[in-house]
Formats: structure tokens, sequence, C-alpha cells
């Protein structure tokens, strides 16, 4: 159970508490061991500010579905969306290490033996080649900036798909986080 007292959300704050004081009473009378923690709500990017990135992603997996004709999850058309602009970052030493044992296996599978310098070698390898999708949260303001005027060149003017543009209040709120982010 997660309770979020919200210094906004104020006449809320009683329906809350008796919530809290009726699970407390649930575990204490159900003579179950409990633990309650308390931790300061942080400000990041909420999926709110994102929506609209998030309304691209979506139309993105629409339109490869129409292409493909198979269906896309909103993930793997994330993945997609994110390699195609080149948000990505290189991988950190356990990505490394994965994608090194699946070429491994690969090997192995075609009868073709990996010495341990050599996989050791192809995981240093990677930490420095192998590009992985960042996540949203990671953008600075000018690679958010950027990668909205990359949506805009390919989906609309160069495939003529007119609804991957952001709405008003989306491009606000996009603006917005990357305001707050700054400070």
């Amino acid at each position: 159970m997660k309770l979020t007292f919200l210094q906004s959300n104020k006449p809320n704050w009683t329906k809350l508490q008796v919530e809290l004081s009726d699970a407390i009473r649930k575990y204490l009378d159900g003579g179950k061991d409990f633990e309650i923690s308390f931790d300061l709500v942080k400000e990041s990017k909420t999926n709110k500010q994102l929506r609209g990135i998030y309304r691209l992603i979506r139309l993105f997996a629409l339109r490869l579905i129409e292409k493909q004709g198979n269906f896309i999850s909103d993930e793997t058309a994330k993945e997609l969306f994110k390699y195609q602009f080149g948000i990505t970052r290189l991988a950190n030493y356990d990505e490394a290490f994965r994608e090194a044992l699946k070429m491994r296996r690969e090997k192995e599978l075609l009868g073709q033996k990996m010495l341990l310098k050599d996989f050791n070698f192809l995981v240093e390898k990677l930490q420095q080649t192998f590009e992985v999708p960042k996540s949203f949260t990671l953008l600075t303001k000018e690679e958010g900036m950027e990668l909205l005027k990359k949506v805009q060149e390919e989906f609309v003017i160069n495939r003529g798909w007119h609804e991957m543009v952001l709405l008003p209040d989306e491009e606000r709120a996009f603006n917005e986080y990357f305001k707050i982010k700054e400070k």
C-alpha cells in the first residue's frame, strides 16, 4: 500500500489518514508483522509531462502495425522510436556483458568456442560501441527540442503522417519539464 500526501491535495488528507489507520489496524488485528516508511515526494518527469511523446509513440506503433501487419506493443514501439531518433547511450558493463553472452551463445550454436580473454575483450569493446535506448528522463533540453524537430521532419514532412504532432498543451507540458529540470 502506498499513500501520497501532497500539499496541493489537502482536502483529501483526512481520507488518506483514515485509510492509513484502517490499514494499520488490519495488520495489528491480523497479528502480522509489518513495516511503515515515509519518503519525501521527489519532483521528476512524469508521464503527464511526456504524454505527448508517448502519444506519438502509440501513433508510431499503429503505423508500424499497418505497415508490418503484426501487432507491435507500445514498449517495442518506444524502443524502435528511440533507435530511429538516436535516443541512445553506450551500454554499461552489465548490458555489454549480457550482449556478449548472447554473442558467445550464438557462436557455440555454430560449434565455435570463445576463449575467456576473447569474451572479456568483447565485453570491453561493446561498452565502447554498443548503443542501447536511453531513458527520456536523461534527455537534456536541447536533446528534447531536437527530438521534437526530428519527429516533425521525419513523420510529418517526409512521410505525411500529419497526426504525428504535439498538441499545444502537450508541447507546453514537455517544455515545462525542462524548465523544472534546469533548476
